[in-house]
């Protein structure tokens, strides 16, 4: 029989993390430069504010990977912080909203992101 211990498990996650967390910096760099640029982001920052992301998304339920990738987008296009920001207070209402699953949070913020936001004034 094979048994696998926690430790173990930890190691497989850390190593799935670190894997995703290297992918999303090669892909903001490469697609969301400007925005970087724009909210001040250094590269050299990029990974610690990628992990800091991650776990903001754990906490709001966001889990798939997809979702949390969208989520790291966000971050790049609208600043670090942005589901805090006052500027945008309809993400926050969402993020926190108990009886939304993560991915139905990141449907709504897309919604949101596309038909009102992007609305000239």
């Amino acid at each position: 029989m094979l048994v696998i211990r926690r430790k173990q498990i930890e190691v497989f996650l850390k190593s799935q993390e670190d894997a995703f967390i290297n992918k999303m910096v090669k892909h903001l760099k490469e697609n969301f430069r400007n925005d970087l640029q724009k909210n001040e982001i250094r590269e050299n920052e990029l990974e610690n504010l990628i992990r800091i992301g991650l776990g903001n998304g754990y906490r709001y339920g966001i889990i798939y990977e997809d979702d949390m990738s969208f989520f790291l987008e966000c971050t790049a296009i609208l600043g670090p912080g942005f589901d805090k920001n006052e500027k945008y207070p309809k993400i926050a209402e969402i993020l926190n909203n108990k009886d939304l699953a993560g991915s139905d949070k990141i449907d709504q913020i897309s919604d949101f992101l596309t038909f009102e936001l992007s609305q000239p004034a």
